[in-house]
Parts: structure tokens; sequence; C-alpha cells
């Protein structure tokens, strides 16, 4: 297989869009993205980088998947089947789909929660679980208070100005080197 490819799979009548390398006789490593369905970003396979490569030069089979709803997968037919748990239950078809019988799985933030819910309902079939950044799992933190996501859509006929963009993509990234004119 070697390097990098784009594709997308049929899951249940959701096109959905992964991205894949390394070798087919190797390890594989499930990469599950962050993020809402929201105005605070665009989350996709992409937000993990040169992450897939450096795995793949590993010796890794990696694949990356855009989440429900999110990057160049399909958003669900009804209203009521856009949750979280259809996220993580669209995961792991998706997963079977692509014939993989047992993987790590890497999710980072919200993609963090559907990693471990995985890790759980399928542990015959996850060998290893790594979680990145990921709040949605730990004890309410009295740094982040309860309301934290929620406030933003207090009023959701609002839009995002140019500054409200370029803070909440600085507040949330890991380097401050990001060039953020380019992303507003």
């Amino acid at each position: 297989m070697g390097g990098r490819r784009a594709a997308a799979v049929d899951v249940g009548g959701i096109l959905t869009r992964y991205v894949e390398a390394g070798s087919d006789e190797q390890d594989i490593v499930v990469l599950l993205h962050g993020g809402g369905y929201d105005y605070r970003g665009y989350n996709d396979t992409d937000d993990w980088g040169g992450v897939v490569d450096d795995l793949a030069q590993r010796g890794l089979r990696v694949i990356a998947i855009d989440l429900l709803g999110a990057g160049g997968t399909d958003s669900p037919h009804r209203d009521e089947d856009h949750t979280m748990a259809e996220r993580a239950a669209r995961a792991w078809r998706t997963i079977e789909a692509l014939g993989i019988d047992r993987c790590a799985l890497i999710g980072h933030s919200r993609g963090s929660l559907v990693a471990a819910v995985l890790a759980l309902e399928h542990p015959d079939s996850v060998w290893a679980l790594t979680v990145v950044d990921g709040q949605t799992l730990a004890l309410e933190d009295p740094a982040v208070p309860r309301d934290f996501y929620s406030r933003p859509y207090a009023h959701p006929g609002q839009l995002p100005s140019e500054d409200t963009v370029r803070r909440l993509t600085l507040d949330n990234s890991f380097g401050r080197g990001t060039e953020v004119n380019e992303l507003v």
C-alpha cells in the first residue's frame, strides 16, 4: 500500500471518507478526530496533519476516519441520528466495513470519547487506546465549568466574527506559531 491515500466507503448508506497510509501487513491504528458540529472549526482527518505519515513510517497501518457529519463524510439521514452515540456506532461500522478485525484507537478531544466508547464496547478488537486532550472523559474540572461548551451557543443566531474565530483557534491550538490569518 505504501503512501497516503484518501478514499470513501459506503457504510449503511452514509458515504464515509478516510485517509490511509502504511502497509496492509502491519498493526492497524485508527485515528478519530475531535470537534463538534459547529462554527468553532472544521474538523476532519486533516486535523491529524503529519501524524498519519509519521505513524506509517514507524511501521503501522494508519487509518484516519472523517466521523459522521464531518469532513468528507455525509451527515446522518435523520436529525435524531446526529448524536455522539451514533457517531461512535458509525465509526465502528466503518472500521468493520474496512475489514479491520483488530486495531489500536487514538482519539483527539471529542474523538477521544468515541474511541473510549469503542474500546469499552469492543475490548477483544481494540488492543490499545490513546486519548489526546480528552477532557470529555475527565471528571468535572473547576477550571472548565460544565457550561463551558454551551456558553458559545447562548445566542445561536449570533454569527462569529473574525476576532472570535481567531481567539477560539488560538485558545484551542497546541502551538502558538499558527498563522491565524490564513484560517480566517
